[in-house]
């Protein structure tokens, strides 16, 4: 996984949200077109019910255009979504998720022993007919890997529904790729694809064992990285990717205090580890690894591959 040498987070964010102003100022005449505005984000951990008295954890608050509003998953499916504070009646203490798939999930994933390498989910929980595909975006001045990409969105027309995959994103490949991001975008909102978002951080440092460094602010580099997501509309996953699959138990145990969980791999391609049911398959789709791109590519053109959504690992 490689990074690159870069401006101030500070000033990247700012130049993004400039551009992302003059976007909204060029299509101002559109009523359909969305100002996200995110600020006074933050991180909590509350119960509440909807209006269709659903059961929900409460994992982000943060304010849009003078709306409160919350990142929430449900603790059945473990799905993330948006939902206006307003919308929500929280509750006074969230015993209630205590005996949900969510909460179980989130202890399961943070107990010792916490190994240095690839702690975490790393392969289905129970015997699976599939595979989990999860594609790296990690900080690269190259351009992603095209065909690799629509030869998945293709194989929508054999398999009649989308493809999901689980992309593993930083916030400095958004930054530096708005274009590919928009088409990855876009093959969701046509239903070629069923996409996780992946937290993989924002800056994917490499030296001195990646968010292990002296210095690096584990908070920001979770939180930045999901405020890019809900700016381009996306609901980030439960899921976190460290950079080089590298972290300790302090890292871990924080990951938990913020609703999270580590997803690993046990077919990383590029190192030569092998396919078997229910893995989680690792391939970078930034070009800076081609060889799982090459490894996967006969695989997924003689549909040999079943590929499942991430969250039915848990």
């Amino acid at each position: 996984m490689l990074g690159l040498k870069i401006e101030s987070r500070s000033r990247l964010v700012s130049i993004f949200f400039i551009g992302l102003l003059c976007c909204w100022i060029n299509t101002a005449f559109s009523d359909a077109t969305p100002i996200i505005d995110i600020q006074h984000y933050r991180p909590i951990f509350l119960a509440g019910y909807d209006r269709g008295h659903h059961l929900l954890a409460l994992i982000r608050a943060y304010d849009n255009q003078g709306t409160t509003y919350y990142l929430t998953v449900d603790p059945n499916t473990l799905l993330t979504q948006t939902v206006a504070a307003s919308d929500i009646n929280v509750l006074t203490n969230n015993t209630g998720l205590k005996n949900t798939n969510y909460f179980k999930a989130l202890e399961r994933y943070s107990k010792a022993p916490y190994p240095l390498a690839n702690d975490g989910l790393t392969q289905a929980g129970k015997v699976m007919p599939g595979v989990f595909l999860t594609i790296d975006l990690c900080p690269s001045h190259k351009s992603f890997e095209r065909h690799f990409f629509e030869t998945l969105a293709a194989m929508r027309q054999k398999e009649h529904r989308p493809i999901p995959i689980a992309i593993s994103v930083t916030g400095l490949w958004m930054l530096h790729h708005p274009t590919e991001m928009d088409w990855l975008i876009g093959q969701e909102k046509n239903n070629f694809f069923k996409i996780t978002w992946i937290n993989h951080s924002f800056d994917h440092p490499i030296k001195d064992h990646f968010l292990l460094a002296p210095g690096v602010n584990f908070d920001e580099e979770v939180f930045d990285t999901e405020k890019l997501l809900l700016s381009e509309g996306e609901a980030p996953s439960i899921f976190f990717r460290f950079p080089g699959l590298e972290s300790n138990q302090k890292l871990i145990l924080k990951l938990r205090e913020f609703g999270l969980i580590s997803v690993g791999s046990n077919a990383w391609l590029a190192k030569g580890q092998k396919i078997t049911q229910g893995s989680i398959i690792l391939v970078h789709g930034n070009s800076n690894e081609p060889l799982g791109i090459k490894l996967i590519m006969p695989m997924l053109q003689n549909d040999q591959l079943h590929l499942l959504p991430l969250l039915q690992a848990l």
